[in-house]
């Protein structure tokens, strides 16, 4: 890996921190040249369509065989719960933490992940770990770190959100303190998980999760405001680089992308982005690759799923959602 590292020039590495998003159901001549020659480290594709799954397993397969396997894409999706009758993708978090049973949340995500990862799907941003009512705290993060190891067993990396922002972390509490609104981060830590996702640029809260939580996964960041100008979105764009994120999501057209990456590559080979910092970021980033084995297209064959369990499973948890929504 460290040779690899060392082979890649500035814009690959730099290419390397950066997410774009698949919207079509196939690959497109735009994305493949964010792939090839900007050498973006991911992609999420925004609309993944469970009921085709080889089609969709076909799309990822070229995703990856663009970006090559020496430096493979974190392939993403988020968690459309309106979208299927059936239990293909993850509930919503509080309909989990009301049934309020950890080896369902792990079995589930156990089996939601093999779903994912024979589709070519290695990472799903899931769950939302905010607390809302104090009283709940254990029980999100309880659930929260099973449904990271469960999503693990897979293979599939977790992209937990939800991360207070700076003038609400209480840096008086410890983060082990299970009253503690950072309490299911400090779990979701502690089982490894894959990216952590900051809703606002804040070296302070930064730091806190690298030192205080020992958080030493990915530390994602997407890009939430208008484009306006290259230089602008741009700077916006190196302090998220400064403030120590890792990945940076762009939700923006293909020119724009076009613009804002010309335009980073252009200052960072002026010297205007700290190099170690982007080093750093691609080290934790083909760390977490390698760790999930994002180079290997892994069939149900390697997951050693039966079809059994994972009919057993989701049989069991719409029972279990069923009997809560009669309930209420």
């Amino acid at each position: 890996m460290e040779r690899v590292i060392e082979a890649l020039a500035l814009e690959e590495k730099l290419g390397q921190m950066f997410m774009s998003a698949c919207e079509n159901d196939y690959v497109s001549g735009n994305l493949i040249n964010l792939i090839t020659k900007y050498h973006i480290g991911g992609v999420y594709i925004a609309f993944p369509d469970f009921n085709k799954k080889v089609s969709l397993a076909h799309l990822n397969q070229y995703l990856q065989f663009y970006a090559t396997n020496s430096r493979p894409l974190i392939i993403a999706a988020g968690q459309d719960f309106e979208k299927y009758d059936g239990i293909v993708v993850m509930p919503k978090e509080e309909t989990l933490f009301k049934l309020n049973n950890r080896l369902y949340a792990k079995q589930l995500a156990e089996v939601i992940a093999f779903e994912h990862r024979i589709a070519g799907i290695n990472t799903i941003f899931y769950p939302r770990l905010k607390v809302d009512d104090p009283e709940e705290t254990e029980t999100v993060a309880k659930h929260g770190a099973a449904i990271v190891q469960g999503l693990k067993k897979c293979f599939v990396a977790s992209c937990v959100s939800g991360f207070p922002k700076a003038g609400e972390l209480d840096q008086a509490m410890k983060p082990d303190n299970r009253k503690a609104n950072v309490y299911p981060f400090y779990k979701a830590a502690q089982e490894q998980v894959g990216m952590l996702k900051v809703e606002e640029l804040d070296e302070s809260a930064i730091g806190y999760i690298r030192e205080t939580l020992s958080f030493e996964n990915i530390i994602i960041y997407e890009m939430d405001e208008p484009f306006t100008t290259p230089e602008e979105i741009g700077e916006h764009i190196i302090r998220a680089i400064h403030a120590g994120v890792n990945m940076i999501v762009l939700p923006y057209t293909y020119k724009e992308q076009l613009s804002l990456l010309n335009y980073v590559i252009e200052k960072a080979k002026a010297g205007k982005i700290e190099h170690y910092k982007i080093n750093d970021s691609v080290k934790r980033l083909f760390a977490l690759k390698k760790a999930y084995r994002m180079n290997e297209l892994l069939t149900a064959e390697d997951l050693k799923l039966k079809a059994h369990y994972i009919e057993t499973v989701k049989a069991k948890m719409i029972e279990k959602i069923n009997a809560l929504n009669g309930a209420e």
